[in-house]
């Protein structure tokens, strides 16, 4: 049995999952459009997780560590994590979201055309943030 899946939250997602009777119930599946890198560099991102209780441990989601994230998807996957496609990935992401806060979320808010005002202005506010991250993440590999 395949199973087909479509997000088109900004950003957006698109998925393709094979969950075929060879694939155990909740298995990673076989099949995915893009880079699996893409999504692995978007789930860890900073924006998106928080710092353990020492404050220097990074956790995904607020759950893992991420080097125990990437661990634990090699191993069921049976994929390697290539760290320089990570960085890639991590820095066309990053990029991305910037585009799309300081572009729409200015826009949107500035001429009234949502009912959430407060969060797209909010959006805009942290794209500095992230222009922090990407400049650093940048020196980081040039």
């Amino acid at each position: 049995m395949s199973r087909w899946c479509m997000a088109t939250s900004a950003p957006a997602i698109s998925c393709l999952a094979n969950t075929s009777s060879a694939s155990p119930p909740g298995s990673i599946g076989k099949w995915h459009l893009g880079d699996r890198h893409g999504d692995l560099a978007w789930a860890s991102k900073t924006l998106l997780g928080h710092f353990a209780e020492d404050g220097k441990t990074f956790l995904v989601g607020g759950f893992l560590p991420r080097e125990e994230f990437f661990a634990i998807y090699s191993a069921t996957s049976g994929l390697k994590v290539d760290p320089r496609a990570l960085d890639y990935y991590d820095i066309f992401g990053t990029y991305k979201i910037v585009a799309i806060c300081l572009a729409s979320g200015y826009r949107a808010a500035r001429n009234g055309k949502t009912h959430q005002d407060v969060l797209v202005a909010w959006l805009t506010g942290i794209s500095y943030s992230l222009l922090e991250q990407l400049r650093v993440k940048l020196e980081s590999v040039l």
